[in-house]
């Protein structure tokens, strides 16, 4: 949790109490739905999942057995991609297939710009992915996919596993939590271009 404590900057830190406690054992055991975001928050082991484990770690930081849980915030709104960004990307994407055809690549979904890096994932004409759930841990930080489809982290032309990213600066634990925000083990919370706005897509099987 120190670690969690460091990545976090608030003027007012947010820690979990006995209400945040009560709801998740009441998520937990079905008998109140939380919403995806309150969910995403009090998920204090970053598993992608609200257990009884979380509220035991929020239980530990109230009897001052350890730090208290931090409630992150939600992240703000993402600004869609320009399609000048766009066409760059799928532009990069495209070299090893050699295929000039931009219509052979589509971002799928987008995470966000963290300086200089976009977060998203990108599908193509070439590359079909197993239909297997995986996960991948990092930073203590947990991504769950339902295929072989992993995030990317488009950087000056490359494209980078968030692990490796993360390795070479150019996402912070606090761009993580937030790339998590929006993909999670329940589903993806993207941009949509054709609707305007963001959705909220259940990966289900």
């Amino acid at each position: 949790m120190k670690r969690i404590l460091a990545l976090i900057c608030m003027t007012s830190i947010l820690t979990a109490g006995t209400n945040d406690i009560m709801d998740i054992l009441r998520h937990a055991a079905k008998t109140d739905e939380l919403s995806y975001e309150r969910q995403w928050q009090l998920d204090f082991d970053r598993d992608g999942d609200i257990t009884t484990a979380d509220a035991l770690i929020a239980m530990r930081g109230v009897a001052g057995l350890s730090e208290p849980s931090i409630i992150p915030p939600i992240p703000e709104s993402l600004e869609p991609l320009s399609e000048e960004i766009e066409l760059k990307i799928k532009t990069d994407w495209l070299k090893p297939f050699e295929s000039v055809n931009l219509a052979d690549a589509w971002i799928k979904f987008y995470f966000g710009a963290y300086n200089d890096s976009i977060a998203l994932m990108i599908s193509d004409a070439f590359t079909a992915y197993a239909y297997s759930m995986w996960s991948e841990e990092v930073a203590g930080i947990w991504f769950v996919y339902r295929d072989g489809q992993p995030v990317y982290v488009w950087n000056d032309g490359e494209f980078y596993r968030l692990s490796l990213a993360y390795d070479k600066g150019l996402l912070t634990e606090q761009d993580l939590l937030n790339i998590q925000f929006y993909h999670s083990a329940e589903g993806i919370y993207s941009y949509d271009r054709d609707y305007g706005d963001f959705r909220y897509w259940k990966m289900g099987f």
